[in-house]
């Protein structure tokens, strides 16, 4: 997936988190995600009953030897499909939707 603001970052989604939606509260001190996204981007979130995605990042520290598990949500009507697997690839009817 591409992020459609900001810097357009690529995440590979990990997972549906679907007991979250963008009314939830963030763990970075925003009351929602909506608050989050109208404040940092000047977004309005269209569906606000829609579940996250899950990207997953693993932080190595190689001073202290450690590594923490950074989890970041992602708005789905913000982002982007990039990239076709080689089973999307072979399946006739999807290449023909996709065009």
């Amino acid at each position: 997936m591409i992020a459609d603001y900001g810097n357009y970052r690529n995440y590979k989604i990990f997972d549906i988190d679907f007991s979250k939606t963008p009314k939830s509260q963030t763990n970075f001190g925003y009351d929602s995600y909506i608050a989050y996204y109208e404040k940092g981007y000047k977004i309005k979130i269209k569906n606000q009953n829609q579940p996250l995605l899950i990207y997953t990042k693993e932080i190595k520290n190689p001073q202290l030897g450690t590594k923490t598990i950074r989890t970041i949500y992602l708005i789905p009507e913000l982002c982007k499909i990039c990239g076709i697997d080689d089973s999307m690839k072979n399946d006739r009817n999807f290449m023909q939707n996709l065009a």
